[in-house]
């Protein structure tokens, strides 16, 4: 039978055993509540790591859930819109991806990719150590 949420990325196929012995929307907050632990820090660098301005963007960059597709779910650390930005709609450009991935004007001062990127094995961690205690509370 097909596990309905692969955990094996995490290394603990003990955890994996556990987790497949849940009805499937227990399996999928208790991964959920691990994703956001862990995303937390990458939150947090990135916004350490963004170039400020007016700090909208520092303050506008949240996570958030990426709409299920194919059985996959997952977490974003997403850029605030243009409106938010208080962009115009019909302006050029969009100075979130401009930083972080540079145009022909200016140079490239990523955020994203590197608050991941320094955050990877720590987020690896917290969502299993996140896993592990709700499925111990869970199973006991």
């Amino acid at each position: 039978m097909p596990r309905f949420i692969d955990i094996s990325q995490l290394g603990d196929a003990r955890l994996q055993k556990k987790l497949d012995r849940l009805d499937k929307r227990v399996q999928k907050a208790i991964v959920r509540r691990g994703l956001r632990k862990a995303a937390k820090d990458v939150l947090d660098s990135a916004r350490a790591n963004v170039a400020v301005d007016t700090g909208a963007l520092r303050d506008g960059l949240a996570v958030k859930a990426v709409k299920p597709k194919r059985g996959v779910f997952g977490l974003q650390i997403a850029t605030p819109t243009r409106a938010e930005l208080g962009i115009d709609a019909e302006a050029k450009g969009f100075y979130p991806a401009v930083l972080e991935y540079g145009s022909e004007n200016h140079t490239a001062r990523p955020y994203l990719r590197p608050a991941l990127d320094e955050n990877r094995e720590k987020a690896r961690a917290t969502i299993a150590e996140s896993i592990r205690a709700e499925l111990d509370a869970a199973t006991s």
